[in-house]
């Protein structure tokens, strides 16, 4: 599937890899995703494959992601660990990540994920849901502009 939607060579579709969240997915499909994400053909497209899944959305899955994946140290290095985050990375909610995964510190690499912006903010005591209408993505896109070309050439 993956070859073939490279084969349109569209600017407009991609593929993309989707694990629903660390939570409705075994080790074996994690790990199985990182690599597929690093060796599937990307021409014409960057060398990795775009991964789009679900983190942080609520405290319960949090604590849920923490005992199903104890040997991780956070929910984003449950990701990490297996190869899921990097810049081509999109990240949905995230309500409640820590400060070291906001920064995009996981694995020590640096390299931040794009988060969904629309639904959260950084607050003194921690990060909120906002939601409001309106809200817009351009201020976003801007700065990660750079990422965002990578992928549009």
């Amino acid at each position: 599937m993956i070859s073939y939607v490279n084969s349109l060579n569209s600017v407009l579709l991609r593929p993309i890899l989707t694990p629903r969240f660390a939570l409705s997915c075994m080790d074996d499909l994690l790990s199985g995703l990182g690599k597929l994400a690093t060796q599937a053909p990307a021409t014409p497209h960057p060398a990795r494959l775009p991964i789009q899944t679900h983190i942080s959305e609520n405290t319960a899955e949090i604590l849920l992601t923490a005992l199903l994946f104890p040997a991780h140290a956070s929910y984003a290095a449950v990701y990490d660990d297996f190869g899921l985050l990097g810049p081509t990375t999109i990240l949905a909610h995230g309500c409640h990540l820590s400060d070291t995964e906001l920064a995009g510190q996981e694995g020590g690499r640096g390299d931040q994920p794009l988060l969904q912006p629309t639904l959260w903010r950084r607050k003194s005591g921690g990060v909120d849901r906002r939601g409001r209408q309106g809200s817009s993505i351009v201020p976003f896109i801007i700065r990660h502009q750079k990422s965002f070309q990578t992928y549009h050439t």
